[in-house]
């Protein structure tokens, strides 16, 4: 799994890299967008997305524009995050924040040409027939949905209204499974959706799989130190638990999908 995701790594860096040329227009405003963009980072949501079109028997490097713009709908969003009004962080992966590294209204800029950037190359795949333009109508809907102001934007704002008070163990994984989990589940469905998923399985990825998975996570993953000892007994269970008796526990009704089988471990291990 390890050289899986090394190599789609090197896939996902070098079209980020192509997509922002040196030479495009403003030098400042592309040196900021480059330095969040590759600052590095495990690439989850894009190595989701093409593992998904991949586990459905579609070709990883047709997903390649969605899982890129899908990153760039990410590191947009830490930009946007780690300002003064937002988080006010200084340091991002042991690195100056962009608008530490540059000035505020640098890293606002950059935030916003790279959500932009991320649209444009999503709206210029070039289509051969009325299937595939459908497919990545459906994907732009997908990811914008996500990503606005009924996703991870909600979460955002979730986030900031709870500052100075305690949220319980519901509204914590409400906000995350918004701030976090929304663009993640697009992630799976987009490379599903254009590897030639059927909508039963891009229903099962975005409504089942992925809420279950992504919502006590994202939890862990902000909230570690301070709930712990409450929120690790189920996510150990979740994570070591057969992919057959989780998805049989979301729906007992429903078989197991020789995609499901193949999507579950990757979703767990990547998670």
């Amino acid at each position: 799994l390890t050289s899986y995701i090394n190599n789609q790594n090197e896939l996902i860096n070098r079209y980020l890299e192509s997509a922002i040329p040196d030479s495009m227009h403003d030098q400042r405003i592309v040196a900021a967008m480059k330095y969040s963009l590759m600052a590095g980072g495990k690439r989850l949501r894009p190595v989701l997305c093409l593992a998904a079109a991949e586990a459905v028997g579609g070709q990883p490097a047709d997903a390649l524009p969605a899982a890129c713009a899908l990153e760039m709908v990410h590191t947009y969003s830490l930009i946007h995050d780690d300002l003064p009004a937002m988080d006010d962080d200084e340091l991002r992966r042991g690195k100056p924040t962009c608008h530490m590294a540059f000035d505020e209204a640098t890293a606002i800029l950059a935030g916003d040409a790279l959500l932009t950037l991320a649209f444009q190359i999503l709206s210029s795949v070039e289509i051969s027939n009325s299937s595939q333009a459908s497919a990545w109508l459906q994907v732009i809907r997908t990811i914008s949905s996500a990503a606005g102001y009924g996703g991870m934007i909600q979460g955002q704002m979730l986030d900031i209204s709870s500052e100075g008070r305690i949220l319980s163990i519901d509204e914590l994984e409400a906000m995350h499974h918004l701030k976090t989990g929304a663009l993640i589940a697009a992630s799976l469905c987009c490379g599903a959706i254009i590897g030639g998923a059927d909508g039963p399985t891009s229903i099962f990825l975005t409504a089942k799989l992925a809420p279950h998975l992504i919502g006590p996570i994202a939890i862990a993953a902000y909230s570690y130190m301070a709930l712990i000892p409450i929120i690790q007994p189920p996510i150990m269970r979740l994570l070591t638990t057969k992919e057959e008796r989780v998805i049989h526990m979301l729906d007992p009704k429903r078989q197991v999908t020789r995609t499901e089988k193949l999507l579950f471990p990757v979703v767990g291990v990547l998670l």
